[in-house]
């Protein structure tokens, strides 16, 4: 992989990563107002983020990477997201809790979970998701940042992205210090 494919390959997972934390924002929302019946804002960032769902998206881009190399089928894929995204809920949940000292989401009452941390269906839910991903988004997504690409200069995309990052980081200290 030559210099400019592999600045190629870090602008695009971090374009995933802050697009997908967007959107997961958006996706805990809309199951909180289905929930609680009103907004709730799920998210410890004071900006519209969950990064779970961003180291999501990176991790998954990742697996296809990987899943594309070794021509793995469908149901091979399945389980490789659904257990990838288990172990980084868990971790997300453990690592917010050992921050914040407060749990973010708690699934004791949902069948077949561990320590309230992750669960079955949600398990099953993100690995729907993250195939959906695979096979269904990530190649057009691909096609449209390519043509993105041609008509923006690649500093332009690095301001761009540096911007993101640095807010992404002031809001995560500014979180961390309102929970501490």
């Amino acid at each position: 992989m030559g210099k400019e494919e592999k600045e190629f390959k870090i602008q695009n997972l971090v374009i995933y990563y802050f697009v997908c934390a967007c959107i997961g924002w958006i996706l805990e929302m809309i199951y909180g107002y289905m929930v609680f019946g009103h907004f709730v804002d799920r998210g410890f960032l004071y900006g519209p983020m969950c990064p779970i769902y961003g180291y999501g998206a990176v991790a998954m881009i990742l697996i296809i990477d990987a899943t594309q190399k070794k021509n793995v089928n469908v149901a091979g894929k399945f389980v490789i997201i659904t257990v990838v995204f288990t172990l980084l809920e868990y971790l997300a949940s453990l690592v917010l809790e050992l921050i914040f000292h407060q749990r973010w989401w708690d699934y004791t009452n949902e069948l077949l979970n561990i320590n309230g941390r992750v669960c079955l269906i949600f398990s099953l839910m993100f690995g729907i998701i993250g195939l959906a991903f695979s096979e269904l988004i990530y190649k057009p997504s691909e096609k449209l940042i390519g043509k993105i690409r041609q008509k923006v200069h690649k500093k332009i995309i690095w301001l761009i992205l540096f911007a993101f990052v640095v807010a992404s980081n002031v809001d995560t200290v500014f979180s961390i210090i309102k929970y501490i």
